[in-house]
């Protein structure tokens, strides 16, 4: 069996393209053929664990093109149709498949197109057409607009939050693939639910964690294959904004849409439980201190979410820092994105006292920049290895990276925004994060899977900023139906 494997992968926040400008080429990674393998096997990422479960099924992958680029802006029309291109001549190239599992985020927008995930799984099934199987898998914070159940055989969305869960899916994307090459299409719903969910971590004790139980309880049903919930992507403004329930059903098994309505009730039941809200930096950074006070020892870890990479933000954010040099507690920020500053540094040298002006380059949201003398401390390529189970194994690269020292704070500076979601990106340069009082991350959530056992507590930090929870604060012009804003709406 021949199960062909790429994607292009992105996720796009809408509100930074007009300061950023769009995603072109250089925004995107681009591995092509055997690169694609060699590149991820034995990774905790979906297409290590395609690799893994072909391996064990005795099935043959071939690989297309794999493009991957960071949270950002709307990728420009120009290079998206060219990757695209590229993927579909490969494929064409391929010879005869029995199916294709393709890796994508589900929230790519590119110019002109809402969706340029459902454009190229509908380019996709054009080429291979109705009797070779299209499975994907895509970021639990796809938004994938409902009309993918015509051109997608079934979806695996991450179920875990921090993303801990990317090699299983793409485990189970290549058995599923085998399966259904051999059974037939399945049965497929994708319901959208009006609700923009901004807490939607499934640690134990959470909303989505029930969800999550439920949907598995559902999973044990017969002829059910999978249910799973997209929490969707709040900093996209396009027209099917908000959650979806995928439901995927061996044919004639069950009822797809019934189910895919049972759990979108559930979501909507808990809606006022999704939407989280947090302090802003001096608030934040006070109660941490407090925290600390009485813990004794143990880093108390600030998690910004205002100013996330992992969501778009540009990583330039100075207000954490402003109130981190206010209090005495010896502490830790990363990573601060500022181009120039890793320049002066490296200009510098490691030891050299230099003047910076830190941080707040790209809009006033994210605060002014700091001005200050800094110790260059370590000089790095930025270049770092995962080490928890979000892509473990994986290379990462931040571009030219600097640690520097302000006064009592120590900063990792680097090149290319970068969420800081594993130790590794700290210990990189040098340092112990465990051996501060107080440690600021830009991550929303994912740097629970790296950062919340070392943590004597954690504290939501939500200054101004492009990934901020206040969602008020952004405008909604393609679709006015959302929950927290129409309070009337209903799935």
């Amino acid at each position: 069996m021949r199960i062909g494997v790429g994607g292009v992968f992105q996720e796009t926040n809408t509100y930074v393209t007009a300061w950023s400008g769009t995603a072109g080429d250089d925004a995107f990674e681009v591995l092509v053929d055997e690169e694609i393998l060699a590149a991820h096997a034995g990774t905790a990422t979906e297409v290590g664990g395609a690799v893994a479960a072909a391996a064990a099924l005795g099935v043959t992958l071939v690989p297309l093109l794999l493009a991957v680029a960071s949270p950002g802006p709307v990728v420009a029309r120009a290079t998206y149709e060219r990757l695209a291109a590229e993927l579909l001549e490969r494929l064409a190239a391929a010879g005869p498949l029995d199916a294709v599992v393709l890796v994508q985020h589900g929230a790519g927008v590119a110019e002109g197109l809402d969706s340029f995930d459902l454009d190229l799984l509908s380019r996709v099934r054009d080429a291979v057409g109705d009797d070779v199987r299209v499975v994907a898998t895509f970021d639990l914070h796809a938004t994938l607009p409902s009309s993918a159940v015509e051109v997608l055989d079934a979806a695996l969305p991450y179920h875990r939050y921090p993303h801990t869960d990317m090699a299983e899916r793409g485990d189970e994307a290549v058995r599923l693939a085998v399966r259904l090459a051999a059974e037939g299409a399945p049965s497929r719903a994708l319901l959208r639910v009006p609700l923009l969910v901004t807490s939607g971590g499934t640690e134990p004790g959470t909303p989505m964690a029930e969800v999550l139980a439920h949907c598995e309880q559902l999973e044990a049903l017969p002829g059910v294959i999978d249910v799973s919930v997209m929490h969707g992507f709040p900093f996209a403004d396009v027209p099917e904004a908000g959650a979806h329930v995928s439901v995927t059903v061996a044919a004639g098994r069950g009822d797809a849409a019934a189910l895919a309505e049972d759990v979108a009730a559930m979501l909507w039941a808990r809606r006022e439980r999704l939407v989280r809200r947090a302090l802003g930096a001096e608030e934040a950074v006070a109660e941490a201190v407090a925290v600390r006070e009485r813990a004794g020892s143990g880093p108390v870890v600030i998690n910004e979410s205002s100013d996330n990479p992992g969501g778009g933000a540009p990583g330039d954010g100075t207000h954490l820092l402003r109130a981190l040099l206010e209090v005495p507690a010896r502490s830790l920020l990363a990573a601060l994105t500022c181009p120039r500053t890793v320049a002066r540094a490296a200009s510098a040298g490691a030891g050299a006292e230099v003047e910076v002006e830190i941080g707040g380059w790209s809009a006033p949201v994210q605060g002014a920049p700091v001005r200050a003398k800094a110790r260059v401390r370590t000089l790095t390529d930025g270049d770092w290895v995962g080490t928890t189970a979000m892509g473990r194994g994986a290379r990462y690269r931040m571009g030219p990276t600097a640690l520097l020292r302000i006064g009592h704070v120590d900063v990792v500076v680097c090149t290319r925004p970068t969420q800081v979601w594993d130790p590794a990106v700290i210990e990189r340069h040098g340092t112990d994060p465990r051996q501060y009082d107080l440690v600021v991350v830009k991550s929303s959530q994912h740097f629970r899977a790296g950062f919340a056992e070392m943590a004597v507590a954690i504290v939501a930090a939500d200054p101004p900023g492009f990934t901020g929870l206040d969602l008020h604060a952004l405008p909604r012009t393609r679709c006015g139906d959302l929950y927290p804003f129409a309070v009337g709406a209903a799935p």
